[in-house]
């Protein structure tokens, strides 16, 4: 498990840019593009996961 806390000073910015990713989420499930949305998604998380516990770990 990977405490969240650290990761609140990162500052406005980065809320920011994590906020906008969210909302385009929506962007492809209003348009009925579940495929996409799944896609988008996908790399959004492993991007996430990434930044949280590093390159290697699955």
């Amino acid at each position: 498990m990977v405490s969240w806390k650290p990761f609140c000073t990162r500052g406005r910015s980065r809320l920011h840019h994590q906020c906008e990713e969210h909302l385009a989420l929506i962007d492809p499930l209003v348009r009925g593009e579940r495929m996409e949305a799944s896609q988008f998604l996908r790399q959004h998380l492993n991007t996430a996961r990434i930044t949280k516990v590093g390159e290697g770990h699955q």
